[in-house]
């Protein structure tokens, strides 16, 4: 899930459109920002597929740029040119007219060669935009901890965690920064939680593949069959608990849960369960997607709904399911489910807290909504881990899918690693498979709520897992967590 940009929206302005230049780049920000102002899926897609390189799919995914994009215009359009920063063959930064009261930009680099397709497309502040370079490559590090604040210093960022562990040998892990950026004596420590956001799918879909192996529930279950009580349209009653899980429901897919939903569905309900049941009761009415569209680990209600089922077939609330099957048989310590804030929790008084980019910088961020975190946990929310736990969780899945089966069954890594035939996504089970980070095979899964960024991804042919996390939002793709994560990458693959 990518986040929106953290801009103050104010309705409307005066149009007085700059000219774009009759070049292709001209072209292509014409024919991005059109797109931009439609807030359409498909259509965003289709110019992406017309305009992007190939080899700007190599880091991040088509689907990633098309989702990014979308968040995006949601905050910010419409836009409109109104000054040419830099135009050259290969580069265009304009600045906007948008819907903000902070000065933006918008840039693209092209390839230096036929047919001259957009690399990277970024969207931020004129000066920022107007200076800097494709995103660099961090390759000339000897210790994990000058990565990190390298990384961190190149972006301002609050802080930063990298680690990685080739299977069988010792996890290293290493931070940078602060915890919180008003509180300049709180340093960031290598085993502080952080936030996983959407990563937590991963961990809601293990906790639903032990209790199958435990004969509790069934792939095959139905909606219908399993939540009777509750009203829902037709199209529902027929989905499986593996198409919630492979992001194959239809279900419209909320990215959050509004103050104003929370306030409408939750006001006066004070435990975890009933609000989730609440909001499985009133998006099950609600009229289908088309399946896969806005899915791409945007699926928090097909994870809330999983956990629901597990809730009320298992008789437990969500929280004590995953401590019991998954975070005590897998010696995850460190990992917590509660609201942001709470006690021992990101958030909490002299914790690790989130940051939002704005015009001075990045800032904590600390408007939250306990009800809401209660809503989303079986999707991410309110999921925090240390980012050694994280490889250690990650490590139980790579062993698994290569054959070394532990706490799950072999069947039940390769069901939740495998995307459903005919998916035009592949997904599966919270983790984006079969991708190819950088021409390397590889599954990785990412998450971010707006002030925090983790990702995680393992190259089961290697027996690699990396994995990087920052407490703050990413407002730039690639993020720089990814960034981080290739940086590493390319260092192991190299000293070989």
């Amino acid at each position: 899930m990518l986040p929106a940009l953290a801009l103050l929206l104010v309705s409307g302005f005066t149009r007085h459109d700059a000219q774009l230049p009759d070049t292709l780049a001209g072209r292509r920000m014409a024919d991005l920002i059109a797109t931009f102002n439609t807030k359409d899926y498909s259509k965003i897609e289709a110019m992406v597929v017309r305009n992007f390189a190939q080899t700007a799919f190599i880091s991040t995914t088509k689907e990633d740029w098309v989702s990014g994009i979308l968040e995006s215009s949601k905050n910010l359009a419409p836009i409109a040119p109104d000054k040419i920063l830099k135009s050259s063959e290969q580069s265009l930064v304009v600045k906007l007219k948008a819907n903000t009261d902070l000065p933006v930009a918008i840039r693209i680099d092209l390839e230096d060669e036929q047919p001259f397709g957009i690399l990277s497309a970024r969207i931020g502040s004129p000066e920022d935009l107007n200076t800097s370079k494709l995103p660099r490559r961090f390759a000339n590090w000897k210790e994990l901890h000058d990565l990190a604040e390298d990384v961190r210093s190149t972006y301002k960022l609050p802080g930063l965690i990298v680690g990685y562990q080739n299977v069988g040998a010792k996890t290293k892990v290493s931070a940078a920064g602060l915890r919180n950026t008003q509180a300049q004596g709180l340093l960031l420590q290598s085993e502080d939680r952080m936030l996983v956001g959407s990563i937590g799918q991963t961990m809601t879909a293990t906790l639903i593949a032990r209790l199958v192996d435990l004969n509790k529930l069934s792939w095959d279950m139905t909606l219908g069959s399993v939540l009777p009580e509750v009203p829902m349209l037709d199209d529902y009653k027929k989905v499986t608990l593996e198409q919630l899980l492979s992001h194959q429901s239809g279900i419209p897919q909320e990215a959050s849960v509004s103050l104003a939903d929370v306030e409408r569905l939750v006001s006066k309900i004070e435990t975890p369960s009933k609000a989730r049941m609440a909001y499985v009761k009133d998006v099950l009415t609600r009229a289908p997607n088309l399946v896969g569209v806005l899915s791409k680990r945007q699926a928090n209600t097909d994870y809330v709904i999983a956990g629901v089922i597990a809730e009320k077939l298992i008789r437990q609330p969500y929280e004590h399911l995953m401590e019991r099957y998954v975070f005590q048989p897998m010696k995850l310590t460190s990992m917590m489910i509660a609201p942001v804030g709470s006690q021992d929790q990101v958030g909490g008084d002299g914790q690790v807290i989130g940051h939002l980019l704005g015009d001075f910088g990045y800032t904590p961020f600390e408007l939250r909504s306990e009800k809401s975190d209660w809503i989303m946990a079986p999707s991410g929310a309110g999921i925090s881990s240390s980012l050694s736990d994280l490889i250690h969780f990650a490590g139980f899945h790579l062993r698994g899918i290569s054959g070394d089966a532990d706490i799950l069954t072999a069947a039940s890594y390769k069901k939740i690693h495998t995307a459903i035939d005919g998916s035009t996504e592949k997904l599966a089970g919270g983790w984006v498979i079969d991708a190819s980070l950088e021409g390397q095979p590889c599954q990785w899964s990412a998450g971010t709520d707006g002030s925090f960024c983790a990702e995680i991804t393992m190259w089961p042919k290697s027996g690699l897992i990396i994995a990087a996390a920052m407490n703050a939002g990413a407002a730039r793709q690639p993020t720089p967590v990814r960034q981080a994560i290739l940086a590493i990458r390319d260092h192991l693959t190299s000293a070989k």
